[in-house]
Order: C-alpha cells, then sequence, then structure tokens
C-alpha cells in the first residue's frame, strides 16, 4: 500500500522523500520493498508504550478541569502554570491538544501554494472549514465569508484552533 500511495504522490508532482517522509519510512525502505513487493514488512516498531501516555483517565481529567468554570477562558500555557503554582500537575502544555484541519486540493499540479487561516471569533477552524451543522451556523459562515477550504480549492489549506479552543484530547 505504500507504494502505491508513494507513486501516486509522485505522479501528483510531489518528491518521492517527502511522499517517505510523510508516511514515516526512509526512501531506501521503500526501495527494498519495490525490490520485493512480495515480501513482508519488517519493521520492528515500538515494543512497548511510551511510559508517559495519558491513560483515559488523566484524559478526562484534563478536559474536566479545561472545561471548568475557572479555566474555560484560559489556553494550556495559562493553565499548567497557575495548577503548578497551587502545586497540581494534571499533564503539560502538551498533554492538551489542538486540533487542526489540513484540506489537499485534489486535480492540481504540485507544487501548490499554501494558506494559513487563522479563525476569529466564534466556533473555531469549523468556521473556515465551512462546517455547518445548523442555518444559523450557514448563515454566520456566509456572513463572515467564511468557508476558505470550499473558496480557494487550488490551495493547500490550514485551519488550527487557537490556543483557547482545545477541547478536544
Amino acid at each position: 500500500m505504500c507504494i502505491e500511495l508513494v507513486n501516486e504522490a509522485v505522479d501528483a508532482g510531489a518528491r518521492r522523500y517527502k511522499a517517505c517522509d510523510i508516511l514515516g519510512i526512509s526512501v531506501r525502505t521503500l526501495q527494498r520493498w519495490e525490490k520485493e513487493p512480495e515480501g513482508e514488512d519488517q519493521r520492528q516498531g515500538p515494543k512497548s508504550k511510551p511510559e508517559n501516555i495519558l491513560s483515559e483517565a488523566e484524559k478526562q481529567l484534563i478536559i474536566a478541569v479545561a472545561t471548568s468554570p475557572g479555566f474555560r477562558d484560559l489556553s494550556p500555557s495559562q493553565i499548567v502554570p497557575i495548577l503548578a503554582e497551587k502545586g497540581v500537575y494534571i499533564g503539560s502544555e502538551a498533554s492538551f491538544k489542538i486540533p487542526a484541519y489540513l484540506f489537499i486540493p485534489k486535480n492540481v499540479d504540485f507544487p501548490v501554494p499554501a494558506i494559513l487561516c487563522p479563525h476569529g471569533h466564534g466556533r473555531g477552524k469549523d468556521d473556515c472549514a465551512g462546517i455547518a451543522e445548523t442555518k444559523n451556523d450557514k448563515e454566520f459562515i456566509s456572513k463572515y465569508n467564511y468557508n476558505y477550504a470550499e473558496q480557494f480549492t487550488k490551495y493547500l489549506i490550514f485551519l488550527k484552533n487557537g490556543s483557547n479552543y482545545f477541547l478536544q484530547l
């Protein structure tokens, strides 16, 4: 499958080494697989889970604290030090993940220009992506000329939530 994905990316104009990098393999590994297409994947991968991986209970605690009235309007870079001053540690700033969208255009010649779309107030990246669940959402998106993913179909578009919009783990 990796061979097909790399070939598809290269046919679309991507560099072979970049396509391999995105898949997490080296060009040498890809060459070895191409030489023996019926061979088995011999990557060993990690033998154990990282020791610092968050448990489900820890994830739920972070969500509960971050969405509580005292912290809901603060970013992770503000929450972690406040808790540390109180002698409380529930996770590092990196434990508070900020979701994002990456829209990759189809049927274009690569490389293509890229747009980083910071959102204003509202529902975060969903507005810029044009994701509307209700009629009011659609009107809001239209009023503020959002929906960049549809408007700029020839561009690579990256939408991330600002640091105050981090409530998903």
